[in-house]
């Protein structure tokens, strides 16, 4: 007998129909959209034993069997023994339990013969009371793999094809669709390619695995063929279907909706995608996140947002209650294998040599920055290049809300001490409070960077702010979604509200963009703008203390910089005489306007020799790690003197040859 439901995440809803399934066919089979739930031996025997007692055992008569004059209280305890039967064939185990005692604790023992029949009855119903317990983990569950389908528009063109990497040594291939509607996505999954015989096999071995106390030696053992062994891995650890495009690393987002459709994003373009989920294979995808993340995802819990560290990707979900159509939607966003540095920004055109460069020197001068930007267009990405751009063993402290400062980083022996936080008021397993946090970040040693990953409210940038401003640490890098550099100030000042004296801790402000042109589907996220707040009294915008030095020409698809047209050798220390910060903090390190200028200089020389030592794509991140710290055991032991770019360049070209 097979019973058809949407969710079977609580079994005890319907107890009764499973108790019945059992009665009439001797097995239990529940089918849902994501997959099939067979019910366990030793459960099937409990519910088994359960039917027999409360169907063969006539309790009734006993009531009457004993006690001459009880016929008051009989038709009493008839009724708290009929509710207690009742129950258990609903599997109302807790009221069970309750009408169970009703019938001890009422007065029936004015008699010996009242007391023997009630105490006979009770000890009858307490063997069979708990085989009414009853849950998800005693089925063994299926997934149904064949749960999506394809859409091809009628005309289109192979734009290109690619192999994409799978664990186990394998791959599949992914064609982009030209087509007058756009560009699609086109991936051919190994499940395609199975047959008829092939998936009979992997839904057999699936429900042996289900079945096993050991499922991944089960797994190795029923399936030894590459393709099936990797199916089955992704369904049952994994987030089936969808695991797939996870490992595509050209692509930055996965939009799963309720529809069942499915849209990617990759750096340079949006695209729709031809493979389309069933509604059982969007109760699949849920099943498989509640497996993931040990997330109760349902009715009571519709909104979840995972960090999966493996695959260094965020799962955000929306379902059930959360939204009127009660189905499952899906966004995960996906960070590069390893973190960007500076060059790949250069490498895709988002910025030139010399924004790098300038970057690069101020960061070495402890710059207090927030990184500005809307949705996707590279803030977090941007704040972790500026750990490139520092010596690595420069101590850092980092108070992140959630996981998005790539691991890369700790596993490369990075100096940074995290600390993970959210803006309830006690420790918890979300971490700590961030008030508590920045206190014990003053005391947590000396850092040159204070890291945030994202102000997002106002609880976290009063206390984030206040405090580093109290201890006089401004060099301070997080980020924060606007749109443009004014909007960051009106946001601290008005929607933060933080004090003066803590804004004064923040001096420049880099500016992400998407730039798109009209109609176009290409998308190219820029550095749009570089902002510096000047020395201001109480409101930099009303006192036009907001000055940019950087900004970006979409119709020129160039950069302009204050003071010069365009930037050269010779005309460097004019830029640098229109930045209050870096000539300030030239002469805190004894260096004049000009000496900025080399010291610029050479960071912009240094990078342009890197990309020509690599013109097909930028280093990887491990080789531009390797380099840069040559660079920073080429400088003197007392420091930049202004005059040394030339001679740091050549024993920096001497370090990378050996």
């Amino acid at each position: 007998m097979v019973i058809h439901i949407e969710e079977f995440t609580t079994p005890e809803k319907h107890f009764s129909d499973i108790l019945s399934a059992v009665e009439h066919t001797g097995e239990c089979i529940v089918e849902t959209p994501g997959a099939i739930y067979t019910l366990k031996p030793d459960a099937l025997e409990r519910l088994t034993r359960l039917s027999k007692t409360l169907s063969t055992t006539n309790f009734f008569p006993m009531l009457r069997d004993r006690g001459p004059g009880c016929d008051g209280c009989i038709p009493e305890r008839e009724k708290n023994l009929s509710r207690v039967v009742t129950s258990l064939k609903r599997g109302k185990h807790r009221k069970a339990q309750k009408y169970l005692k009703d019938i001890v604790i009422k007065d029936y023992t004015q008699c010996k013969g009242c007391e023997t029949v009630t105490f006979d009855i009770v000890s009858r119903l307490e063997e069979v009371l708990e085989l009414t317990q009853i849950s998800v983990t005693d089925f063994t569950r299926t997934p149904v793999i064949t749960s999506f389908s394809k859409y091809f528009p009628e005309k289109y063109r192979v734009e290109e094809e690619y192999e994409v990497p799978i664990p186990g040594g394998l791959s599949f291939r992914v064609r982009l669709l030209d087509t007058e509607r756009g560009i699609y996505y086109d991936p051919l999954l190994p499940v395609e390619s199975l047959g008829i015989k092939g998936m009979n096999t992997l839904n057999k071995a699936i429900k042996k695995i289900g079945e096993s106390s050991s499922p991944r030696k089960t797994m190795e053992n029923e399936l030894d063929e590459g393709t099936l062994l990797s199916v089955a891995n992704n369904y049952l650890y994994g987030l089936g279907n969808i695991q797939y495009l996870i490992y595509d690393k050209r692509l930055t987002d996965i939009y799963i909706y309720p529809s069942g459709a499915v849209d990617v994003s990759s750096y340079d373009r949006d695209m729709e995608c031809t493979l389309k989920l069933t509604s059982r294979g969007l109760e699949d995808l849920a099943s498989s996140y509640r497996r993931l993340t040990g997330e109760y995802f349902f009715e009571s819990n519709p909104l979840s947002i995972y960090f999966w560290e493996k695959h260094n990707c965020r799962i955000s979900a929306i379902g059930y209650t959360g939204n009127y159509t009660k189905k499952p939607d899906f966004a995960i966003r996906i960070w590069p294998e390893k973190p960007w540095h500076i060059l790949n920004f250069v490498h895709v055109g988002s910025m030139d040599f010399e924004t790098a460069a300038i970057l690069t020197a101020a960061a070495n001068f402890g710059v207090g920055a927030i990184v500005g930007g809307g949705r996707g267009t590279g803030k977090s990405t941007m704040l972790q290049t500026f750990l490139f751009m520092v010596p690595r063993h420069a101590r850092k402290i980092g108070l992140f809300t959630a996981r998005e400062i790539h691991s890369w980083f700790t596993e490369r022996r990075f100096r940074i001490s995290e600390m993970r936080v959210h803006t309830g008021d006690e420790v918890s397993s979300r971490g700590v409070p961030i008030s508590r946090a920045v206190k014990q970040m003053l005391v947590h040693g000396e850092s040159s960077y204070i890291l945030f990953n994202e102000i997002k409210y106002r609880e976290e940038a009063i206390p984030f702010f206040t405090a580093a401003a109290a201890a006089g640490m401004s060099s301070l890098l997080t980020t924060l979604h606007t749109d443009s550099a004014e909007g960051v100030v009106q946001r601290l000042l008005l929607d933060f509200d933080i004090p003066v004296t803590a804004l004064r801790t923040i001096r420049w402000i880099p500016m992400t963009i998407l730039d798109r042109k009209a109609g176009s589907a290409y998308k190219h996220r820029v550095f749009g703008d570089l902002v510096e707040i000047l020395p201001f009294k109480e409101d930099p915008l009303k006192e036009d203390k907001i000055k940019h030095l950087i900004t970006y020409d979409a119709k020129r698809e160039a950069w302009r910089y204050a003071g010069v047209e365009k930037l050269t050798d010779k005309n460097m220390k004019d830029f640098v005489k229109e930045s209050d910060f870096l000539h300030i903090e030239g002469e805190r390190r004894g260096l004049n306007n000009e000496g900025v200028a080399e010291y610029i200089l050479l960071f912009r020389d240094v990078y342009k020799e890197i990309d020509n030592m690599y013109p097909l794509e930028a280093p990887n991140a491990d080789t531009f790690l390797d380099l840069m710290e040559h660079l920073f055991t080429s400088f003197p032991k007392k420091g930049f003197g202004g005059k040394d770019r030339d001679k740091i360049l050549r024993k920096w070209r001497v370090c990378i040859k050996r």
